[in-house]
């Protein structure tokens, strides 16, 4: 509705998708702001996020995937090993990488992509590939 509403402005626009992609995301925003933030939600969603409330590395799932995690990273040749851990646990960028270990940014990018699939396939085996976004976030 909001496209239609706006119509008149449609010709500035040159890219459309790229328009109403962010259009959606603006309002799916707006929505959320209108919803959850609100005075009745505030008591709650200061409970979740204040420093007490219980940290998802202090579950014993999250333990068991963090030493599978680090299981699967073991299993990587030591160069892989090596850039995964910089770039995840140290949270050095590509170049960063490169100049360290006194390769190339392309190598290093490789390198990466190599390790994440080999991690991939490892925790496949373990049911945890699902809840692998989710660890390299909180890695980082």
């Amino acid at each position: 509705m909001k496209v239609w509403h706006n119509r008149e402005q449609l010709t500035e626009v040159t890219h459309f998708r790229a328009y109403l992609n962010t259009i959606s995301r603006n309002l799916a925003i707006d929505q959320l702001r209108k919803k959850v933030f609100t005075v009745e939600n505030e008591e709650y969603l200061l409970d979740y996020f204040s420093v007490e409330h219980d940290l998802p590395s202090a579950t014993p799932e999250y333990k068991e995937l963090e030493q599978l995690l680090h299981q699967a990273v073991d299993n990587l040749p030591p160069q892989m090993q090596q850039v995964f851990r910089l770039s995840r646990f140290e949270g050095l960028t590509h170049a960063e990488i490169a100049d360290r270990m006194n390769i190339t940014k392309v190598t290093s990018k490789s390198y990466m992509v190599r390790a994440l699939t080999s991690i991939r396939t490892y925790l496949a085996r373990y049911q945890y590939e699902p809840l692998l976004a989710w660890v390299f976030f909180m890695a980082q």
